[in-house]
């Protein structure tokens, strides 16, 4: 009977636990509604009213991108010479094909079959084998620009100030300062 009691009394202590939640809660001092990360500026200033002051800017979005430089050492050069095929893949999709020191949108080289700039890696490892050499590394490139807006509110009375930040219009951060 106890051990039945423990089991009922661990259930409803684990089902009325609060759940976590990744949105950050805050309550506004000047008029006691709540907002949150996620909420968009005409819900925060509705909850909080104007800010103080407000900064817009826009910011570069950056990624960091795999990059491969894939080299095939071919006799498909004049006469039949060697020539070195380098193709670089970055994300796994081919941006470009060098065959010597000439730039190429598609080449033929490959046993396997012709490989073109937009080929998958995949793709090109099925048509020209395996590279005699691949050098790796990583870059970070621009993938545009994000709007980004920064509110303060300086409440006065000895309260900490508010710094709100929106990513394209959404609540991103709340900072008490």
């Amino acid at each position: 009977m106890l051990k039945k009691f423990i089991q009922i009394s661990l259930t409803i202590f684990i089902l009325s636990a609060p759940l976590q939640s990744s949105a950050e809660l805050f309550m506004c001092p000047n008029t006691y509604k709540y907002i949150e990360t996620g909420d968009s500026i005409a819900k925060v200033q509705q909850q909080c009213g104007a800010p103080t002051s407000k900064v817009t800017r826009d910011q570069q979005v950056k990624k960091k991108v795999n990059v491969e430089h894939l080299f095939y050492h071919t006799g498909n050069g004049y006469r039949n010479l060697s020539v070195t095929a380098t193709v670089t893949v970055k994300d796994g999709k081919v941006t470009s094909i060098n065959l010597g020191s000439a730039n190429t949108q598609g080449s033929d080289f490959c046993e396997g079959g012709p490989i073109a700039v937009g080929d998958s890696a995949i793709a090109v490892q099925n048509n020209c084998g395996t590279p005699a050499f691949t050098n790796r590394s990583t870059s970070m490139e621009s993938r545009g620009y994000k709007k980004v807006t920064q509110w303060l509110y300086d409440f006065g009375n000895n309260q900490p100030n508010l710094t709100l930040q929106f990513v394209n219009g959404q609540l991103e951060t709340i900072k008490q300062q």
